[in-house]
């Protein structure tokens, strides 16, 4: 009788178990998991919801876009630093990686030549 009952409560321990489980997966998934890459949400959106854009933007090719068509694109920088002795301008576009953890930002790095203002480079994780 005692088995049966040890057997009992620890399959209602499994089943709570996997239940926890599963809600912090789909709590995760929710509040930390990918999501698309979308103009709005990017331009209004802070760097929680960038963050999980990240992943999605990397796909696309900035590089040999105009200013303008960054701009349109991804909206006003968040920091924009002209580095003459370096050749360049640069956007700066704030996000947080996905882990919650983490109170800290990373910037996107959208590089122009200075003469043609197009991008020439795009680097992600910029302290």
């Amino acid at each position: 009788m005692k088995t049966k009952h040890v057997l009992t409560a620890s399959a209602i321990l499994v089943v709570i178990g996997a239940l926890l489980i599963a809600s912090f997966s789909v709590w995760w998934r929710q509040s930390y998991g990918r999501i698309p890459f979308d103009r709005r949400l990017w331009a209004e959106g802070d760097a929680h919801t960038r963050g999980r854009m990240i992943a999605d933007l990397r796909s696309v090719a900035l590089t040999g876009m105009s200013e303008s068509e960054v701009l349109n694109y991804l909206g006003d920088p968040d920091v924009i630093s002209d580095r003459p002795a370096f050749g360049t301008l640069d956007y700066y576009y704030h996000y947080q990686p996905r882990l919650p953890i983490t109170p800290f930002s990373e910037s996107l790095l959208v590089e122009f030549d200075p003469v043609t203002r197009t991008v020439t480079r795009t680097v992600y994780g910029v302290d």
